[in-house]
């Protein structure tokens, strides 16, 4: 199985007999929960609802409106109308979510909700592909692969939700793997000569 999280989120199961399963992925407005654009923009929700008063005011809300430099707290939703507030833009907030997870109640309910809906892909990919049985798992993307503190609590969660479950490292770089697969996609199969010299050249990259 593979786990993308970054700005998006999806998960992808392979069995050895060819069962496939493809879970999450439905883009931003349907789903992608648990990515850095879905972490951000429940930052930015929580944000202005303690802006009103609807939530306690706290850090969460200093780090959402200073993030755009804002003359006043309702050129908020102007702002976000921009062309240039992108996907990209808003999930890059998440990094900062996270940070202040570690001193912030309600920053630290969304990280650790984002590591929950993560590993919901996880273990319904594992389920539905694998039977529930023994499997391995890459993490990949910005965001699964972000480090402490987020990447120990992802991996601890998917422990938590599917038992079976490991997580190893990949042994190629994704582009090499996209290769491959278009590669399989023209009939052709490479060799294990092939995939030597390939996993040589990946110990030599930066």
């Amino acid at each position: 199985m593979v786990l993308i999280a970054g700005t998006g989120s999806a998960c992808l199961g392979i069995a050895a007999d060819g069962t496939r399963w493809w879970c999450g992925g439905w883009e931003a407005l349907a789903d992608d929960g648990g990515s850095a654009y879905w972490m951000a923009v429940e930052a930015i929700r929580s944000a202005v609802r303690q802006e009103d008063g609807r939530l306690p005011a706290g850090a969460l809300r200093d780090l959402v409106f200073a993030r755009w430099g804002l003359p006043e707290p309702r050129a908020l939703a102007e702002r976000l109308a921009r062309p240039d507030a992108d996907r990209a833009a808003i999930a890059s907030l998440a990094p900062h979510v996270i940070a202040l997870a570690a001193t912030d109640a309600e920053a630290s309910r969304i990280v650790s909700r984002a590591a929950d809906e993560l590993a919901q892909l996880v273990a319904v990919t594992a389920r539905r592909a694998f039977g529930g049985g023994p499997c391995e798992l890459i993490l990949t993307g910005g965001l699964a692969n972000a480090g402490p503190p987020f990447t120990p609590m992802l991996v601890a969660r998917i422990a938590e939700a599917a038992a079976g479950v490991r997580v190893v490292p990949p042994e190629l770089p994704p582009a090499f793997g996209a290769a491959l697969e278009a590669l399989k996609s023209l009939g052709l199969r490479p060799g294990a000569d092939c995939l030597a010299r390939l996993r040589e050249q990946a110990v030599d990259l930066p």
